[in-house]
């Protein structure tokens, strides 16, 4: 018997975006919240019986009463769908956490116990087994998930880190092989702002939009929208299908952003609008209407033309829905020209020695020498 599920987590609504500028933040604050509906529309118009919301729903310490009843209204609007949410580091229960403070529609259960809770569905074979966090660190792994019922479909929904680099992870570090040991047939995962799915053969792979993977012990669905800068490629959610011993899932994209770095190279551009031209021929218009972009900048410029950069940059932006940029290029300075100029004084010397440097060094170190090579010559060549 296969049933049929979303998955979401690590909304983080009401997150401050402190990195962007206000008004970019207040539609970013907004697009989580309308990404959020467009799921529970989803669900709804799929009949999903099943929606697991995988912890840090939202941000504890920002997060109003007027956001979560909308929240609470949304949820109450897809009656059809039992809501399953285990609450995260983020968004973790205390004494006044809306959690426990507020009348959540009948449809939704919350794990809010930091020990392992087991629902049983009655008219469906899954049974649902999830716990809350109640502190914003968890260094110790003690889940106990108790016997399990082998002619159910078990399912975990559970916020930790099962991508650790250590053991000494303060967010829950959860190993593989206790998954497995838990004898879940599937574990719905929060914490990771990627989406990963973990197979009981020990292979973790990450999850693309490429379709659907079948076999799957557990799988974090990622951020529903990316959160920073590093949060780059596609986010969404999962959909899949629950059967007995495994489960088969796919990511659906649905942010309505996505995080977006580029390099461009500027090297030959010989005026502003030649830069300009560079920049806006990297993406399409509609593309720059709704991305959140950081463009690197490399090559060789005209020392004058390099010096424009920031009023290029400026004329730009209303091209754009979100830039920020990182100038790594360079001033196009004649070597030889300036050495020969300055060969009895200290910027003379300055290039010899930068040349000696460079004609040891290799790869990696090569770039840095050059990278300060035309920096110290733009600081030593301004007027006094």
């Amino acid at each position: 018997m296969q049933i049929p599920f979303m998955q979401i987590g690590d909304l983080h609504i009401a997150t401050p975006f402190k990195s962007l500028p206000s008004f970019i933040a207040r539609q970013r604050r907004q697009d989580i919240i309308d990404t959020l509906k467009a799921v529970l529309k989803m669900a709804e118009d799929q009949h999903i019986p099943l929606l697991f919301i995988t912890g840090d729903l939202f941000e504890n310490e920002y997060i109003t009463r007027p956001v979560i009843a909308d929240i609470s209204r949304s949820f109450a609007g897809v009656a059809g769908t039992r809501i399953f949410i285990s609450p995260g580091n983020h968004d973790y229960v205390h004494s006044r956490s809306f959690y426990i403070n507020w009348p959540w529609p009948p449809n939704v259960h919350i794990f809010t116990t930091p020990s392992i809770e087991r629902i049983d569905l009655p008219d469906m074979p899954i049974s649902v087994y999830g716990f809350g966090w109640d502190r914003p660190e968890i260094y110790d792994n003690c889940i106990d998930v108790g016997p399990t019922d082998t002619s159910r479909i078990n399912v975990a929904v559970i916020h930790g880190d099962a991508l650790m680099q250590s053991s000494s992870s303060p967010y829950l570090p959860i190993a593989i092989q206790q998954m497995i040991g838990w004898h879940m047939d599937y574990v719905a995962l929060g914490h990771i702002h990627r989406p990963y799915a973990f197979h009981a053969s020990g292979h973790i792979q990450p999850l693309d939009a490429t379709g659907s993977i079948t076999d799957v012990l557990a799988a974090y669905a990622g951020s529903i929208e990316p959160l920073d800068s590093s949060e780059t490629g596609y986010h969404g959610i999962i959909s899949g299908r629950l059967d007995k011993n495994a489960a088969c899932i796919e990511l659906i994209p649905i942010a309505k952003r996505r995080y977006i770095n580029a390099t461009i190279s500027l090297d030959g551009a010989q005026t502003s609008e030649d830069v300009a031209k560079r920049i806006l021929d990297s993406d399409s218009p509609q593309n720059r209407s709704f991305n959140l972009y950081t463009l690197t900048f490399t090559g060789r410029l005209d020392p004058q033309l390099k010096q424009s950069m920031a009023d290029i940059i400026d004329d730009l932006k209303e091209q754009y829905f979100s830039i920020s940029v990182v100038d790594q290029t360079v001033p196009d300075y004649d070597l030889e020209y300036i050495k020969e100029q300055h060969r009895d004084d200290i910027i003379g010397r300055f290039i010899e020695y930068m040349e000696d440097a460079l004609n040891t060094a290799a790869g990696d170190q090569q770039q840095v020498l050059r990278h300060a090579l035309y920096m110290g010559l733009q600081a030593l060549l301004q007027d006094p």
